[in-house]
């Protein structure tokens, strides 16, 4: 069920009217929680050595308080606002509701939805011999309304505060009524979706021998617009959050796992028998990462060619453009392959 706030005390940003209203329930109750599984094993050639399975299901996240604990700061229990560093003695007037400006109040989107995933896989696993088994399969999975936060009032025109979607509130807000709003208001939304690839191969020996081991490698590629870190707003840009799609912050293209546990052919007494070893070995390639300028270009420069069209109509790529070094192309060519979510 959603969490809510049982007199109806929570207040929250309502966009439609630029106002700080009265709420119960932040977002509307989730009662369609059908959560299906199905899956089969089928024995190919009727010997128990080689079983086919493939499953399928559906899964919804529970909500959790952390959503809509952010009401809580907004008036009249608190006055959020953005403020630039000020001095201490200050501090206080600045909180004063009667002088409050730049309200950056917390908002839940009133149509929120609880996050779903389904997951799926299809593998064969075959009896090598008495103690050895392997398996290979495909796995899947796809994430669906993921939460995530993004600045509603983000300047429609970059570099144009004027350009802001909400400038102030309403006069008829029941809170702040008329005080100016600040140019970054964070929104629990839950539009981000994910999705999941993988190719998984295994490897099992039971006990033979004093020996028994796991082994297994995945080449997976996880994409999102989101990886949830508690990182706030990371979107590149909040009014089209699929521009942020690219490699999970998680994803590890390749990935081996393989563990052991050996016994130690010693005989004797408690002190020299029973001894085991027990390897474990984890490799994995390494995961995307974002680089930030401080400016659009590497010493003041474009970050890429661009071509620009000359009186005679003639395209012709700008000089200045190709003074870059070559290590600064290869930079601003791994900037788009790591968030276009190529290899």
């Amino acid at each position: 069920m959603t969490p809510n706030e049982a007199m109806g005390r929570f207040v929250n940003f309502d966009p439609a009217s630029a106002s700080l209203i009265r709420v119960g329930d932040p977002y509307s109750q989730n009662d369609k929680n059908f959560q299906p599984r199905v899956g089969f094993a089928w024995d190919v050639f009727h010997t128990g050595k080689t079983v086919l399975r493939s499953g399928y299901g559906y899964q919804v996240d529970q909500p959790v308080t952390g959503f809509v604990t952010g009401l809580n700061s907004n008036p009249p229990f608190a006055v959020p606002i953005a403020v630039a560093a000020q001095p201490l003695a200050t501090l206080g007037a600045l909180y004063d509701p009667n002088n409050a400006t730049n309200i950056s109040p917390g908002v839940v989107n009133p149509n929120f939805k609880n996050a779903n995933v389904q997951s799926w896989n299809l593998n064969v696993q075959q009896q090598v011999t008495r103690n050895l088994g392997v398996m290979i399969g495909y796995f899947g999975a796809k994430g669906t309304h993921l939460e995530v936060d993004r600045n509603i009032n983000q300047s429609t025109v970059l570099g144009t505060p004027g350009s802001r979607p909400f400038v102030a509130l309403s006069a008829s807000s029941q809170f702040l009524p008329g005080k100016t709003l600040s140019n970054r208001i964070t929104e629990r939304d839950s539009n981000s979706n994910s999705n999941y690839n993988a190719l998984w191969v295994t490897a099992n020996q039971r006990l033979a021998h004093g020996l028994q081991f796991n082994a297994s490698y995945t080449f997976s590629h996880s994409i999102d617009e989101v990886s949830r870190n508690n990182a706030g707003i990371i979107v590149q840009d909040s009014t089209n959050i699929f521009n942020s799609r690219g490699n999970s912050d998680f994803d590890a293209r390749h990935r081996f796992v393989a563990n052991a546990i050996y016994d130690l052919p010693f005989k004797g007494n408690r002190l020299v028998g029973g001894w085991k070893l027990a390897p474990i070995v984890v490799v994995q390639s390494g995961n995307p990462f974002n680089i930030v300028l401080a400016s659009p270009g590497t010493n003041q420069r474009e970050p890429r060619p661009m071509d620009h069209q000359c009186h005679d109509g003639v395209h012709r790529s700008s000089h200045k453009q190709f003074r870059q070094s070559g290590a600064q192309r290869f930079l601003w060519s791994r900037i788009h392959e790591l968030r276009s979510g190529t290899d």
